[in-house]
């Protein structure tokens, strides 16, 4: 019929809407989500690192009532149990209790995994840590072994064994058993790094190793969590991985965390919270575990959950409703939540990459608070070089930077003439933004770096660092800027760094209307231009972001 005919090539705007609304309505279901801060500590540099305010976790009144009621598993380290308190360890059970969390332990589950004689037969120590909690009351429902597939199989180390995936599966079987006389319904799973190179797993091996642990242990593998090296070409392997393993039967999961050259609670839970956009886009979904974990020095604080540099606030920040901009037509995009309804009144940014010649140079910012033993930094640029960089070829500019800290005197301005003279590279120096800067092109492979003077920094006190700098596209991953502090014996202790990242400049400001749907301005494209239209997200919706094209 004519009419329905009409509505079937037409079918207005609304209509495109709702179908994609009930696409994304019909996603996957809510992964559990389990969270590991780190417990304060004392690092052997006197470093303090963790959460200050771990032990507060665990009272009636500690203020995450949002996060804990998300939170399913709460994941604790052996040296927990091996220096609190009783008293400490009690307050956690109930806190716990009280929340109704389940406890989780990770450990090494080898013996000695460098050893190649009886050592798989002699007992592990984890074992008296699992009788202490017992002991004091704790509930433990699930227990994750710290690769047993790389440390004793694959492992790149000079002095491992590499014994067959039989063997080391019949020693991690004996250690968990010895666990189970304490808690008999146990459940068993493993955390294994996932990246590029000989330090990960070889994935062609996983389905033996998870026959290889059934038969050993009588039951399959709970769970497998993804260690996964970020700086690494790692999205290949962690589609294969969760496909073998959610084949298998087994639940997978992914680790969300930031990494040691995060200075700060907020760089640590926004690296993070990057993580977990970019993988989850990999998988297209969730994984079936959300693993919201720190090791390192930050965040220093884990509560409350409303300060988004908390470790309870990244759990906050990470169960916002994902949101989606979708084109409908040439000129208008919708912003709609996951739960298929439309986001409405929305304040969405338009921004422009400008390509060579027109590039602008953007400001690059880096903050943080100056390691325990820095007496003084450099600023740094690496292609190719001191990283599992991706090796395509890189073209960008850079200017000069700014090092700031609130002590007098601790302020440093590097110009054009400050970076020292570069190996083989095509470089040029041309005026971007009024100012001279460095244009540098790198071919793929090549191994390109830059330093700056040593200039004196202050220890334990916040510092911000803005580079001016303009990066292509193509150059996005293949290299990093940093600032590198060292000690007083000029050695290096600590980098902050940020990877390179498509340059951004923001054009405009768009209303979407009560319906979720905004109408495009006319783009004034010239050649090479890229447009992207970004959602920055709220306290309860996550970002998106959406690449614009369309000739004028």
């Amino acid at each position: 019929m004519p009419s329905t005919l009409v509505c079937g090539i037409v079918c207005h705007l609304g209509l495109a809407f709702v179908v994609f609304a009930s696409a994304v309505a019909a996603a996957e279901p809510h992964p559990s989500i389990w969270f590991a801060p780190m417990q304060p500590s004392i690092r052997p540099d006197g470093t303090e690192a963790g959460s200050i305010d771990y032990f507060d976790l665990f009272t009636s009144s500690a203020p995450w009532g949002v996060a804990a009621s998300h939170v399913s598993v709460f994941k604790i380290y052996p040296e927990l149990l091996r220096d609190a308190t009783d008293d400490q360890i009690r307050r956690l059970i109930a806190g716990l209790a009280e929340r109704h969390i389940a406890l989780a332990l990770e450990a090494p589950v080898l013996v000695e995994p460098d050893r190649c004689d009886s050592a798989t037969e002699r007992p592990h120590w984890v074992v008296g840590l699992v009788a202490r909690l017992k002991r004091l009351g704790g509930n433990l429902r699930s227990f994750a072994m710290v690769g047993p597939l790389i440390d004793g199989h694959a492992s790149p180390r000079p002095n491992a064994c590499h014994r067959s995936i039989a063997e080391v599966a019949a020693e991690a079987a004996r250690v968990t058993a010895s666990l189970r006389q304490f808690y008999p319904d146990l459940e068993v799973g493993e955390i294994e790094p996932l990246g590029q190179g000989s330090a990960y797993p070889n994935w062609h091996e996983l389905g033996a190793w998870l026959t290889a642990w059934r038969m050993a242990s009588g039951r399959p593998i709970a769970f497998l969590h993804m260690d996964t090296g970020w700086g690494t070409a790692w999205q290949d392997d962690m589609r294969d991985v969760a496909k073998q393993t959610r084949g298998a039967g087994v639940r997978f999961g992914a680790i969300y965390n930031g990494g040691p050259s995060d200075l700060s609670d907020e760089s640590f839970t926004s690296d993070a919270l990057e993580h977990a956009d970019e993988l989850e886009s990999v998988l297209s979904g969730s994984p079936d575990d959300v693993i919201l974990q720190s090791w390192e020095d930050y965040p220093r604080h884990a509560l409350p959950d409303t300060a988004p540099g908390a470790m309870t606030g990244l759990v906050c920040a990470y169960i916002r409703s994902k949101t989606h901009l979708v084109r409908l037509s040439e000129n208008r995009v919708g912003l709609v939540r996951d739960d298929g309804q439309p986001v409405d009144r929305a304040e969405l940014d338009l921004e422009v990459h400008d390509p060579i010649p027109g590039r602008t140079l953007q400001p690059l910012t880096i903050k943080g608070i100056a390691p325990h033993t820095a007496v003084s930094a450099l600023v740094g640029l690496r292609v190719h070089t001191e990283c599992n960089c991706s090796q395509h070829a890189a073209n960008l500019s850079i200017a000069g930077y700014d090092f700031h800290q609130q002590e007098p005197g601790r302020e440093f301005r590097g110009d054009l003439a400050a970076w020292s003279s570069p190996p083989t590279a095509e470089i040029r120096v041309r005026r971007t933004s009024g100012v001279p800067a460095l244009e540098i092109t790198v071919d793929s492979n090549q191994p390109f770096m830059l330093n700056g003077p040593t200039f004196p920094v202050t220890a334990d006190q916040w510092f911000t660092l803005t580079v001016s700098s303009q990066v292509e596209p193509q150059s996005q991953g293949a290299g990093f800027v940093a600032i590198v502090f060292k000690d007083q014996r000029d050695k290096e202790v600590r980098r902050a760094f940020t990877w390179f990242g498509t340059s951004w400049r923001e054009v405009g400001k768009l209303q979407a209307a009560a319906d979720g749907t905004v109408t495009l301005p006319p783009l004034q494209q010239g050649p090479g231009n890229i447009f992207r239209l970004r959602f920055a997200g709220d306290l309860s919706l996550r970002p998106s972001v959406l690449a614009i094209t369309r000739d004028n």
